[in-house]
């Protein structure tokens, strides 16, 4: 909490310096500034950030741009941290806790680094967990197919007697020998009967 009390003071000491702002506004920014400060010792940094965006509106006291920033560090919104903390020197170069600013710029840098390298390889283990759920829901799919095929009953064999060609050809066999018996029938020589009563003249 160090960082954060001198904030406090740089801002209380810088106040009365400005003098564009009515006497309102100055009262006005005070009071959020009190708001935002008792809200940071209570671990409140979202409402304490809100509290000192107002102040430093109606009175843009530069020291106010070190506690955003310190905001922001304490929320890990590391890149918006330098940006304030960068934006503090400027207004402030010769700034008397500027050698902590320099110190809390660089933490804050390597930290927006390390944060990019941590949610690039979360979303590579992501990315990998879900070809991996892909590859098992193709597997599991394909076994399924495979048991599928095997379970499925096995047809017997149709008996030759139950199919159509056996009764056609059958049939036809059947056709051939009464054709054939019927011809040898009728190839017999008829013998006449002979005998004493000759020949029937008819006329």
């Amino acid at each position: 909490m160090k960082h954060f009390v001198v904030a406090i003071v740089l801002a209380l000491c810088a106040a009365p310096a400005m003098a564009d702002p009515s006497p309102q506004e100055i009262e006005q920014a005070r009071t959020l500034f009190d708001d935002g400060t008792a809200a940071y010792k209570l671990g409140n940094f979202e409402r304490a950030l809100t509290a000192y965006e107002a102040a430093y509106k109606l009175y843009p006291a530069p020291q106010f741009l070190f506690n955003i920033a310190q905001c922001h560090f304490q929320l890990q919104n590391w890149e918006r941290a330098e940006f304030f903390f960068e934006g503090y020197l400027r207004e402030v170069p010769d700034a008397p806790n500027r050698p902590l600013v320099d110190e809390l710029i660089a933490e804050a840098r390597a930290n927006a680094v390390a944060k990019k390298e941590a949610d690039k390889h979360k979303l590579d283990l992501e990315r990998e967990r879900f070809e991996l759920e892909r590859r098992t829901k193709e597997r599991e799919a394909d076994e399924r197919a495979r048991l599928a095929v095997q379970s499925r009953p096995v047809e017997a064999p149709t008996p030759v007697y139950k199919k159509w060609w056996f009764w056609t050809v059958v049939g036809g066999a059947v056709a051939g020998a009464t054709i054939t018996a019927i011809a040898v029938s009728s190839d017999t020589t008829t013998v006449l009967p002979s005998g004493s009563l000759g020949t029937w003249d008819r006329r």
